[in-house]
């Protein structure tokens, strides 16, 4: 897990750092235009693949492909100082950065926080239960002690012609300290898998 948050820790502070350098070093228009077209691809590619809930099977690929997404979206930042019109540049570039002022908030002061949403998503699940052919059901914990803390449980599928992905095409959290409202009913993977197979009546509990 070590490993994992440095690599995200790095990289948001990277990020943009390399994103103005190679904003610098390509001067001319032509290899511009050219990188902006790269980067719009690599962040749209990987805001379809997120959306659509598919991910990778090795958790530390994920974050990497979190970080080239990152740096993308860092390099079109920068890339909106070469807007011609002064007040469209300066709204659009202002607007750009504030995702990567975030991002350094979080891996500077925020420090903490990101070692608690690393540490939750590279876990290792607590069970993992076969629920049918190609269909795997997860529970994970997150939270920590003095915070809001639970379990979530997650359906996913894989496929045996591409084993290194897994689409996630159910999932639960349920809030166990740290909240003040109503109880929550504990969701089991046979909950979940009942679900999966019949939404309708799941919905209209």
């Amino acid at each position: 897990m070590e490993d994992v948050f440095m690599l995200i820790w790095i990289g948001l502070l990277g990020a943009p750092v390399l994103a103005v350098v190679i904003f610098i070093l390509l001067r001319q228009r032509p290899f511009q235009a050219r990188s902006v077209i790269v980067a719009g691809s690599v962040l749209l590619l990987y805001l379809a693949v997120a959306c659509s809930g598919l991910s990778f099977v090795a958790v530390p690929v994920n974050f990497a492909s979190f970080v080239i997404a990152y740096f993308a979206y860092s390099f079109l930042a920068v890339m909106c100082l070469r807007i011609p019109a002064k007040a469209v540049r300066i709204l659009t570039f202002v607007i750009a950065i504030i995702p990567i002022g975030f991002g350094y908030i979080l891996s500077t002061i925020g420090i903490l926080g990101l070692m608690f949403i690393v540490g939750d998503y590279a876990s290792p699940p607590n069970r993992v239960e076969q629920m049918a052919a190609g269909l795997t059901c997860r529970v994970t914990g997150w939270g920590s002690a003095g915070s809001s803390s639970g379990y979530a449980v997650g359906l996913y599928q894989s496929w045996n012609r591409i084993p290194f992905l897994e689409r996630k095409i159910l999932g639960v959290s349920v809030v166990q300290a740290g909240y003040s409202g109503p109880p929550q009913d504990d969701v089991s993977c046979a909950d979940l898998f009942a679900r999966y197979q019949n939404p309708v009546a799941s919905a209209l509990r």
